[in-house]
């Protein structure tokens, strides 16, 4: 029995192309497989499902979902993302849930209960009424697929992945609740930039502060509205840091962390994402591209999946552990994110009365704390008791009884529907851009810039996200939580700016401050650095006639602005040695390309990043008649800060010798590193190595769950993002997934995902995208039956009972 798709509608499918093939690269060649006709069916009992539904799986582990209903295509959605990725989704939902404890003992405990101060713990009925009118339903189906699976290995234990034998526990059953109410998953900001933004304020003043810091719009730092800078301490973070971080386990004599989607992620990581109109591509479609970029762990954070049943055709991807997509395509549009840095977070500073710790000053009386005490199971002990507490702001983070001292958190992304990417499931299914404004609506977490392109041939740019009305400060700082400083509700989504159909031909976005140009209303000042966008600009700008091959080209970029103008700047200079006249010459006629194989990007990178950024923030204190202390601390700022002062830094004559000096220390540097010049590679560097947390542990079952290491191009400023650990030089952040979309010939669109689709060690579909996406190669994203059916390697069959 085969199920037939939906009909595509506009949206008509032709065979992959020429140029389509020529993109595969070392995925084309792939071993052959059998052919769908010559695949058998296995067969697997699905009680969850009212009819029988099936999965195709294409070579490069895709699958492409097919089913009668709605309720049924996503019970079969959660049922293939626990078979791929059972123990990632297990761990995320234990971390975000604060029950690691009971698998994995008392040291987890205090993580636990940070997890569980930032729970949804509002109305559950007001929370399924923010997104879209049927999500409690496919969450309650998507789950049920879930614990489908589940209850498949009680009888089949060998189907479970090898992380649960080595660690000795069991999966737990999912709930639809559990899918609304986990937020600390989202990408969050900007408490640790207030708490970062105070310390540094309070041990080198205002004017080493204005060295430090760069707002967008330009913006004068509100000091006056916030508290005291000697009050402020690291450890505010402390609770905050725990709730959001991944899980970490003992590796031998180290320790090794299991990334959670909401881990830290540097504001110069970012994203890409751009659409095309037909006027401006070879095929007179338009086409849309969009590469997040995200920490990069086994398993990958994003899982791609097809779903079609009656009124749902879409394809794409999203985080595995969430119903639908959040980027692809359906039959009629095609849709992309980056992030949009709304300041979503403030922090609130109480002062607590003496002798009753739980009431805080607020307007000209005290208020009590909301405490509540949970039990907190614990592996291998008594349960443990913990409590939490709450002020009319938010979850408690920090207490100083003895100060008289309370710190909570208002995140916009605790208000009901703002469960991160769950939004998504209202405008993966919009038909029109109207539509698609619409649904944008609902949006909560994270602020996305969304880029939109349809089979009308229409193109768009979407921000949305819950931003909050500040009417007396500015949200860069911790404020005083006395009632000075009150959220005025939410910016309705309408006040967020739009594009449609610009006579440019291309919308596009890196994370960079995007606001027009006299945008009334504030959303945050901290954005990325322009490099990326710029590039993405100029190459636009510059093509007439964009066909899937460039666009993927421009995607894995390793050409780098500040690269080009620093290479142009030297070229003026005199050496003072041998090794600066050496560095020069390599560096003065280079174009700025960090290939993985250039020597002189390898130079460029080392000395940007290990010796360049000392020389020139002792120039600018200099220059600003401050004290040298503050340098360790600008370091830590990272590249964007640097490259600031290379464009714009002091006196020439005392930028050049900070140019030199620096420029002969790294020339000895990477000499050190790699030996003759003759033999310097960027790549021999920068690399991707993929390890999993379990490591040894995993060893002694005969697993190996280690991926790479590999050689890498480009780095943070270049459009192929690959942000690195300047004390490794390898690569921590960047497109595990990519898409390019040809819109209308939806066949012919390219996707990747690295290191493979499935979480599972032991599958062939774990780390075999890897290498082909460390080459920048990309495989077709097939959307129609028939060409599924062509490069079907296994077919599941799901049957009710």
């Amino acid at each position: 029995m085969t199920l037939a798709p939906p009909t595509a509608g506009n949206g008509i499918a032709v065979a992959l192309g020429l140029v389509g093939l020529a993109l595969l690269g070392g995925c084309g060649e792939a071993p052959s497989q059998p052919s769908a006709s010559e695949t058998p069916w296995e067969e697997l009992s699905v009680p969850a499902l009212d009819e029988p539904a099936e999965i195709l799986i294409d070579r490069w582990g895709v699958p492409h979902i097919y089913a009668r209903s709605i309720d049924d295509v996503f019970r079969a959605q959660g049922f293939n993302a626990a078979r791929d990725r059972l123990w990632q989704l297990d761990l995320w939902k234990r971390r975000g849930e604060g029950r690691l404890a009971e698998v994995f003992g008392g040291e987890y405990v205090e993580q636990d209960r940070a997890a569980r101060l930032f729970l949804y713990r509002g109305s559950m009925q007001r929370e399924w009424l923010a997104y879209a009118s049927d999500t409690k339903r496919i969450a309650t189906a998507f789950s049920e697929g879930i614990n489908a699976y589940i209850e498949l290995t009680e009888l089949r234990p060998e189907l479970l992945p090898p992380e649960f034998e080595a660690l000795d526990y069991r999966p737990q059953r999912w709930s639809p609740d559990a899918v609304a109410r986990i937020r600390s998953h989202g990408l969050l900001r900007n408490a640790r930039q207030e708490v970062t933004r105070g310390l540094f304020l309070e041990k080198f003043g205002p004017e080493a502060l204005a060295v430090r810091d760069h707002y967008e719009p330009a913006h004068e730092l509100q000091t006056q509205a916030g508290v005291d800078p000697g009050l402020i301490r690291e450890e505010w973070l402390d609770t905050y840091r725990l709730a959001t971080r991944g899980v970490t386990f003992s590796k031998g004599d180290q320790l090794a962390r299991m990334p959670s989607p909401g881990d830290e992620v540097s504001i110069s990581e970012g994203s890409n994402n751009w659409s095309i109109a037909g006027t401006r591509t070879a095929s007179g479609r338009p086409l849309l591209a969009n590469d997040p970029h995200r920490t990069l762990a086994v398993p990958s954070l994003r899982y791609i999946v097809h779903l079609s049943a009656p009124g749902l055709h879409v394809i794409g991807a999203g985080e595995p552990a969430l119903p639908g997509v959040s980027i692809g395509h359906n039959d009629g549009i095609a849709f992309g994110l980056t992030v949009f840095s709304i300041d979503q977070e403030d922090l609130y500073v109480y002062r607590t009365r003496e002798g009753a710790g739980l009431e805080y000053r607020y307007g000209d009386g005290w208020e009590r704390m909301t405490e509540v005490k949970e039990l907190i199971d614990v592996r291998g002990a008594d349960p443990h008791t913990v409590e939490l507490r709450f002020t009319r702001h938010g979850p408690v983070i920090f207490e100083d009884p003895a100060n008289g001292v309370a710190v909570a958190l208002r995140a916009a992304w605790l208000e009901p529907g703002m469960a991160p990417y769950l939004g998504s499931i209202e405008y993966m299914r919009a038909r029109t851009w109207d539509g698609f404004l619409a649904a944008m609506n609902r949006w909560g977490l994270p602020g996305e810039n969304q880029v939109y392109a349809d089979v009308a041939g229409n193109i768009g740019w979407k921000p949305g996200g819950l931003a909050p009305i500040r009417p007396n400060w500015d949200g860069l700082l911790p404020v005083p939580g006395d009632g000075r400083y009150e959220w005025d509700d939410f910016y309705d989504m309408d006040q967020l700016p739009v594009e449609a159909n610009p006579e440019r031909g291309w919308v596009a976005t890196a994370n960079q401050m995007n606001l027009p140009a006299g945008y009334p209303h504030q959303m945050g000042f901290e954005w990325a650095p322009p490099h990326r966008f710029d590039r993405i600009a100029e190459v636009l700008a510059a093509e007439q006639r964009v066909t899937l091959s460039r666009a993927l080209e421009l995607q894995t970029d390793t050409m780098s602005l500040p690269a080009r103008r620093a290479a142009k700047r030297l070229r003026g200079l005199e050496a003072g040695s041998e090794e600066q006249a050496a560095a020069l010459e390599m560096l003065r006629d280079w174009t700025g390309d960090l290939a993985a194989e250039s020597a002189p990007a390898a130079l460029f990178e080392v000395w940007q990043r290990r010796h360049l950024p000392r020389a020139l923030w002792r120039e600018e204190l200099r220059r600003h008649a401050l004290g040298e202390e503050a340098i360790g601390e600008l370091i830590r700022v990272g590249s964007p800060g640097v490259l600031r002062l290379l464009d714009h830094g002091g006196p020439a004559a005392a930028s050049d010798t900070a140019l030199l000096s620096s420029l002969g220390e790294a020339w000895r540097e990477v000499g050190e590193l790699l030996g003759a010049p003759a033999a310097w590679r960027w790549g021999s560097l920068h690399h991707s190595l993929l390890e999993h947390p379990l490591g040894s542990i995993l060893d002694a079952l005969g697993v190996d769950g280690d991926v790479g290491p590999l050689p890498r191009g480009g780095s943070s400023e270049t459009v192929g993002n690959t942000s690195y650990r300047s004390a490794d030089f390898r690569q921590r952040s960047g497109a595990s997934f990519r898409m390019i979309l040809d819109v209308g010939a939806w066949d012919r669109s390219l996707a990747m995902n690295s290191p493979g689709q499935s979480g599972d060690p032991r599958s062939p579909h774990y780390r075999d995208l890897f290498e082909p996406w460390a080459r920048d190669e990309a495989f077709p994203l097939l959307f129609s039956r028939p060409e599924v059916e062509r490069e079907t390697v296994r077919r599941l069959r799901l049957l009710a009972e």
